[in-house]
């Protein structure tokens, strides 16, 4: 192996550990937390719609039921949807507006 050919490796695994350091620098330096408590509002806002969307379409409560858990769910964002999901009888005991009585 000749001078140059050796030199030329060595200043290839030299530049991509200089590429890799700068990539985990620019990495560290996003604020994590930002995005991640991004996602979360984002789940959260698309877990209260799906709850108060259950609500409108649920035709076996009456509507003095469906304001009070509109209004736990608003009142206790995270905790609220928590008790409605596992409060709520399941699928197959549910009744929706525009379907038949089996």
């Amino acid at each position: 192996m000749s001078g140059s050919t050796l030199l030329m490796i060595l200043g290839g695994i030299v530049i991509a550990c200089i590429a890799a350091l700068v990539m985990i620098m620019l990495v560290w330096t996003i604020p994590w937390y930002g995005i991640m408590s991004g996602f979360f509002v984002i789940g959260w806002i698309a877990l209260w719609c799906g709850v108060v969307y259950d609500l409108w379409r649920r035709a076996d409560i009456s509507i003095l039921p469906k304001v009070i858990w509109g209004g736990v769910v608003l009142l206790l964002p995270l905790i609220g949807l928590v008790i409605y999901y596992f409060a709520r009888p399941g699928p197959a005991d549910i009744r929706y507006h525009g379907e038949s009585a089996v």
